[in-house]
């Protein structure tokens, strides 16, 4: 089976998530190919790049998310009311940024031939790529997990 892990973290430190993403891809059955896809600017990627399995591939988006970008210009902003008419203006690209995001998922489950998503994020309503995630698999056949810290839920899309 493939099965692919979906995480989007933009703090800049150690989470559960991480560990216990980690945890699940070093015990998973040899057999079975594993990607992870994380967002451009995950703090873990060479926590992730460490991991020796045969069957294992890390997917790090090559753009920013609409979430990434969103955050590259608050931290230079530091105006509450100029941040929000920014981010009204600027809806239209985040719009494409996710679009671009929805295609590119959609591409890694059809080249790879996914069965399995899981869309791990530690907190609702969780990373924007988690949520197209969930969108990019409908029409595959495929079965696709919603991870919420501890909680697991099965969606039937």
């Amino acid at each position: 089976m493939n099965f692919l892990y979906i995480l989007e973290e933009n703090e800049s430190g150690p989470s559960g998530v991480v560990s216990v993403v980690k945890n699940k891809i070093l015990n998973w059955n040899e057999l079975d190919m594993i990607y992870l896809l994380i967002n451009r600017d995950h703090w873990a990627f060479n926590e992730f790049s460490k991991i020796k399995r045969k069957n294992f591939k890390i997917i790090r988006l090559k753009f920013l998310t609409s979430h990434e970008f969103n955050l590259s210009y608050k931290k230079r902003i530091n105006s509450w009311l100029i941040s929000k008419v920014l981010r009204f203006i600027l809806l239209p690209y985040e719009i494409l940024i996710n679009l671009k995001v929805f295609f590119y998922l959609r591409q890694i489950i059809n080249s790879n031939s996914i069965d399995i998503i899981f869309n791990h994020n530690g907190g609702w309503p969780g990373g924007i790529i988690n949520r197209i995630g969930l969108l990019s698999s409908i029409g595959n056949n495929i079965k696709n997990y919603l991870i919420i810290h501890n909680y697991i839920k099965l969606i039937n899309i």
